[in-house]
């Protein structure tokens, strides 16, 4: 099961509680709705809290793969390929905005 998948069943999870809160809230209506946003909230940090998790965890390991491949590029001399084609990429790309910009 992946995040997003994760994400919804929160989701459908706060649905089906809130539903179930309207249904047999022993409450009078403002109780009712003051647990209901306070549930709410609950829900919002949680996702919050989960999304700041998984930022940090793909940087982590974006940098992680940054260093192997500046490790495996420095080893096999690829270094000097490598910094070429990335300008020549950028050239592209610049040369591609610069058509676009004059169409």
């Amino acid at each position: 099961m992946n995040s997003r998948d994760n994400m919804l069943f929160l989701l459908v999870g706060v649905a089906i509680g809130a539903g179930a809160a309207f249904l047999y809230a022993p409450r009078s209506g403002p109780e009712t709705r003051a647990y209901l946003k306070s549930k709410a909230q609950e829900g919002s940090d949680y996702i919050e809290e989960t999304a700041g998790a998984a930022m940090q965890s793909a940087r982590e390991k974006v940098e992680r793969v940054k260093k192997v491949a500046g490790n495996i590029i420095d080893r096999t001399g690829l270094k000097d390929k490598v910094n070429e084609a990335v300008e020549a990429g950028k050239e592209a790309y610049r040369d591609a905005q610069d058509v676009a910009f004059e169409s």
